[in-house]
């Protein structure tokens, strides 16, 4: 543990792959997800709603806070919590 993670989900993919919404899926389903203590998501709230990966990282264990890149991106910075409550 204690390792960090970003993510890049401000663009779309050339295959369905690739999209935002399925590479969201495939990392926070992993289970190497539990090797980071910290992640960060860059979104674009047109391809990725942030709120709702901010819930879905939440049930995985980390505790999330939004912070505005620019207009139309942000950054999702998560941290592992030691007890999650479940």
């Amino acid at each position: 543990m204690g390792s960090f993670l970003e993510i890049d989900l401000t663009k779309r993919g050339e295959s369905c792959v690739d999209e935002p919404l399925v590479k969201f899926a495939i990392v926070v389903t992993g289970s190497e997800l539990d090797r980071y203590s910290e992640i960060v998501v860059k979104i674009r709230s047109d391809l990725l709603n942030p709120e709702i990966a901010a819930a879905i990282m939440s049930r995985r264990g980390f505790s999330c806070v939004l912070e505005e890149a620019d207009e139309s991106t942000v950054a999702l910075r998560c941290k592992k919590v030691d007890n999650p409550s479940q």
